[in-house]
């Protein structure tokens, strides 16, 4: 009886304590549910549920994040937390969407964020993956070959020819990766 009589006072205690933290953080929650919301959307839009072009998502977009910085007052002490997003944000904007638009990396992307156990049995199983792996051997033998030869046109033209393939996305890349080696530079 005692026992249960000094848990039922540890319960109570507890929970006095839990309704206190939440009465004196209950100013704090609106800013939160503000800026969780803001993020979440935006989450939410960039995984494309609908399978969206590029384009269509890039609109919807940048109509959130106006919203964002209209919302920016309401977000509270948590507006350095947005205004860090939108800047980031900002920053990768130029490849930002280009995932959307080029179904090979989207796919490649997606495999590479899963486990492993999923596609085991696939390549496995699958008739065509000795064809395939032989075509991307090839591939590493003749690059490999170009280098042995120090054959600098043949180096050219196949450079060229990846370039083509990867299309209007190179910029965006070549953005993205020199802001990440700016932001290396600046740690060193």
């Amino acid at each position: 009886m005692v026992r249960a009589l000094l848990a039922d006072r540890g319960a109570a205690t507890a929970v006095s304590r839990v309704a206190r933290g939440l009465a004196q953080t209950a100013a704090l929650w609106p800013a939160i549910q503000t800026a969780f919301g803001l993020v979440q959307r935006a989450a939410a839009m960039l995984d494309n549920p609908r399978q969206q072009p590029g384009a269509a998502v890039r609109r919807r977009y940048r109509t959130l994040l106006q919203h964002m910085r209209r919302k920016l007052q309401r977000a509270g002490q948590l507006q350095a937390g947005i205004k860090h997003f939108l800047k980031v944000t900002r920053s990768y904007w130029p490849g930002l969407f280009h995932c959307y638009d080029v179904l090979d990396l989207l796919l490649t992307a997606r495999h590479f964020a899963q486990s492993p156990d999923l596609y085991v049995l696939i390549q496995m199983r699958n008739p065509q993956t000795p064809a395939v792996t032989a075509a991307f051997l090839q591939a590493a033998e003749n690059l490999r070959d170009i280098a042995q030869r120090k054959d600098y046109d043949a180096f050219r033209a196949l450079f060229d020819e990846v370039r083509a393939h990867l299309g209007a996305f190179t910029q965006p890349a070549l953005a993205q990766s020199d802001f990440l080696i700016d932001r290396l530079v600046e740690r060193t």
